[in-house]
């Protein structure tokens, strides 16, 4: 009995007892700030602390069965860990959710842009991940683990591994019977243990749709696992009732088609970050004359769309635009499902000519996959670093006016020597992230009192919007000189919303716009749509009949419906799946989501 109090006493007073227990209160703080740097509303602060705890217990217990040789090792993860942590949370801060291993995939951590953004959100409060493993190092120095031989007798070597396996499940546990809770109180529910047992596991475990709510509530190790086993997804089998409820749904269609409008030009312009807020500005201010003025004239307006993306931001946007379809809503999608025979707006006009024009390089969110996948014929990319085309006369001062003055000048002059009919799809850049400095030679007129009351980021976002018209402008004007623009049907979406993180309050409107120029009618849309909506409509501008798919050899409009048809949208999913206008209930649309995700994931379309 003496002997094993002894040894007992040996391995609690032991050097490395006590580098492991300050190693602890080290790694709960940094996981604790973790969790309050990506605080989410659903998770309370004791299930922070709680989470905190059994994070730290699962990655650092193991290192207490270390051989004194080898204990050196427990840098790996400390380093690791901390690199973990502290790029979550910038990322976190980007697209409002923890990067997978599909985000690696995708390119996208390593994007110019997102890391100029990531570096213009940088807070002192990140040193709270930083700093605490930093004053680990003169404690290992000082106890000298390295020469010590601790001794762990079998009961206190089997209590340590029975407390590390507990750990998992115990915090699963606790995970469902928070769930549970909100059931009972939030939704009212009176499901029975394992009906929720089941919803538990579906919703959070088998198909995660938010990777940082389970990292609050079921612990950090989870968000580390599901990053690594994120990189070669399953692939998802399609049973006979779902290739049936597929069928079925794709079947769903209602065209209205232009005929006028029929083998006519289509120029499709993605404008970066364009909120509808600043088409609902004053025309006085001078902010976007040239989409004001566009919006006059025979054009089709909605300022009312819904933002679709998930984490992929832009290139989800660019999806949904491009194939009518939702993307999948807990991970990029361009990162595993890049290439497939998608069904797009390139394909459905069948042109000869189809020309994708981008200001970054086309292995960014694997545009090189995507162009193809969508049925483009031709890509330029890296445009800022091609030369200036055109006359003198003809060209504005791009060097000055920025990205989107190049990508404009460029296109424009691409297209005046294309066979008609064309189709065009150009994506602006101007308007990205960070607005902390500006991102174009100041051209605004910010005399008006209008801006003096704004933030610098608000009016570098605005001079940037500014930017963006003027090259749109400048276009339109090469098309009318080249006596192209009366054969050409313009539409002008935004991939996503403006970032609001960037903004003190400022940039609320949950809208983005959606406005088609030369459209053959007049229509001022007040409803809400999604982005899923643009794709049929834009088929019915175009006078596209019909688009038979091959792998069905049914008729297809994309899974939303056109503001042109007898049955119009009136609400929209969001990226977030809160469905606008508030207080509406649409179980169809989440039905729509889910099976959006079921053909993607099971590649359906390959």
């Amino acid at each position: 009995m003496n002997k094993t109090n002894k040894i007992a006493k040996t391995c609690l007073c032991s050097r490395t007892m006590i580098f492991f227990i300050v190693l602890c209160i080290v790694s709960f703080v940094q996981t604790f700030a973790f969790f309050q740097l990506t605080g989410i509303s659903s998770a309370l602060f004791r299930t922070k602390v709680i989470s905190a705890i059994f994070s730290t217990i699962v990655i650092y217990l193991p290192f207490l069965f270390i051989g004194r040789k080898w204990r050196i090792t427990v840098w790996i993860p400390i380093v690791a860990y901390t690199l973990f942590m502290i790029t979550n949370v910038w990322y976190y801060r980007q697209f409002h959710a923890f990067y997978t291993g599909s985000a690696l995939c995708a390119g996208a951590i390593f994007n110019s842009f997102v890391i100029e953004g990531t570096i213009a959100l940088i807070r002192q409060s990140d040193l709270f991940l930083i700093v605490p493993p930093i004053l680990l190092i003169p404690l290992y120095v000082h106890l000298h683990l390295d020469t010590e031989n601790s001794q762990y007798g079998n009961k206190m070597r089997f209590a340590l591994l029975l407390i590390w396996i507990i750990c998992i499940p115990a915090q699963s546990a606790l995970a469902f019977r928070r769930h549970s809770i909100y059931v009972d109180k939030v939704e009212n529910s009176n499901e029975n243990p394992m009906s929720r047992l089941a919803l538990f596991y579906n919703t959070y475990v088998a198909n995660p749709i938010d990777v940082t709510y389970l990292s609050h509530n079921i612990g950090l190790p989870y968000a580390l696992f599901y990053m690594i086993s994120d990189i070669y997804p399953d692939k998802v089998g399609l049973t006979e009732s779902d290739y049936v409820d597929i069928k079925e749904m794709l079947s769903d269609v209602n065209p209205n088609p232009i005929s006028g409008n029929k083998g006519k030009n289509l120029i499709f312009v993605i404008a970066e970050s364009l909120n509808s807020e600043v088409l609902r500005l004053s025309r006085e201010y001078g902010i976007t004359p040239t989409l004001h003025h566009l919006m006059k004239d025979t054009s089709i307006v909605a300022l009312n769309v819904v933002p679709q993306v998930g984490p992929g931001g832009s290139s989800d946007g660019q999806f949904i635009c491009n194939t009518g379809l939702y993307p999948i809503f807990n991970q990029p999608l361009v990162s595993h499902y890049a290439s497939a025979d998608y069904p797009s707006i390139a394909k459905s006009l069948g042109y000869s000519n189809s020309l994708e024009f981008i200001s970054e390089g086309k292995n960014i969110w694997n545009h090189y996959l995507t162009t193809i996948s969508y049925g483009y014929t031709e890509i330029y990319d890296l445009i800022k670093d091609r030369p200036i085309v055109g006359d003198e006369s003809a060209r504005f001062e791009c060097e000055e006016k920025g990205e989107d003055g190049h990508l404009f000048n460029y296109a424009s002059a691409i297209i005046e020597h294309t066979r008609n009919p064309f189709y065009a799809f150009v994506t602006a850049i101007s308007m990205h992230t960070p607005y902390d400095k500006p991102s174009v030679t100041p051209t605004l007129d910010t005399t008006h009192p209008f801006f003096k009351s704004m933030s610098n980021h608000k009016r570098n976002y605005l001079e940037a919007a500014h930017h963006f018209d003027t090259a749109l402008g400048e276009l339109i004007n090469r098309l009318d000189e080249a006596g192209v623009l009366d054969n050409t049907v313009i539409a002008i979406v935004s991939d996503h919303n403006v970032p609001t993180q960037y903004f003190d309050g400022e940039m609320q409107d949950p809208f983005i716009p959606m406005i088609i120029y030369n459209a053959g009618v007049k229509l001022d849309y007040t409803g809400v749509i999604g982005q899923v909506d643009v794709f049929p409509t834009l088929l019915d501008v175009m006078g596209i009949e019909s688009y038979i798919l091959s792998q069905t050899g049914a008729e297809y409009r994309g899974l939303g419906h056109s503001i042109l048809s007898d049955n119009p949208p009136t609400c929209a999913i969001g990226g977030d799946g809160v469905i606008l206008p508030t207080g509406v209930v649409d179980s169809t649309l989440i039905n729509r989501v889910e099976m959006s995700s079921l053909i993607i994931q099971s590649r359906f379309f390959e």
